[in-house]
């Protein structure tokens, strides 16, 4: 391996580093600043998606514009290690080793553009704007109760409505504790119906933020 071999792969090690510091090794001072100021404004524009995090409502245009982000930068990266290691190319075992740091370069892009993707489905999942036909037989995870007629208006003031309505009615039989999810799985088999259990399970996501106070709730 010559010294201009290995010159290259110190500047390419530099770049995986902070693009544009192996072509300022190199001498390369015009190029250098090109790929500076592109990496100074790529991590600007990082910081204002980051920012733009704090809007739950723009999670999923977020998570895609971040997966753009990623490509972007990892194109970059790997475009400024290349180009100042370019001189390794002439040696296989050096160009090994020039394929090595752009593997380690592309890694970190890679695992955050997974988790993404899987953060994108979740979103996609939990927040579709119709359930899955496989979750429950209808559209929806609420059960479709028939709409019940209103009780006529009572103006009699509360005592006497509280004795008419105990004079001569029977004790209602004692049915026992409730227990809605005992039952679910014969409502939604339809072997019983679902009126006679007027309950929904709803399972509640969401954040709250304001001065001084962050958290998550589930």
């Amino acid at each position: 391996m010559g010294v201009r071999t290995h010159t290259a792969l110190v500047a390419a090690g530099l770049s995986l580093l902070l693009p544009g510091a192996g072509h300022l090794y190199l001498g390369e001072r015009r190029r250098a600043a090109i790929m500076l100021a592109v990496w100074a404004a790529l991590v600007l524009s990082a910081l204002a998606l980051v920012a733009s995090g704090r809007h739950p409502e723009l999670g999923r245009t977020l998570l895609a514009v971040a997966l753009l982000a990623n490509a972007a930068v990892l194109a970059f990266r790997l475009f400024a290690i290349v180009d100042a290691g370019r001189g390794a190319l002439a040696s296989r075992l050096a160009a090994a080793a020039l394929s090595a740091i752009v593997v380690a370069a592309a890694l970190p892009h890679v695992a955050a553009a997974y988790v993404a993707v899987r953060g994108y489905g979740v979103l996609d999942s939990v927040f579709a704007d119709e359930e899955p036909s496989d979750v429950l037989g209808g559209n929806s995870l609420f059960l479709a109760f028939q709409p019940r007629g209103r009780p006529p208006l009572d103006l009699d003031p509360p005592a006497l409505r509280t004795r008419r309505s105990t004079a001569g009615a029977a004790p209602a039989p004692f049915r026992g504790a409730a227990k809605p999810l005992a039952d679910s799985a014969k409502i939604l088999a339809d072997e019983e119906a679902a009126l006679e259990h007027p309950w929904v399970t709803i399972l509640l996501l969401g954040s709250d933020e304001g001065p001084r106070q962050a958290g998550d709730r589930t």
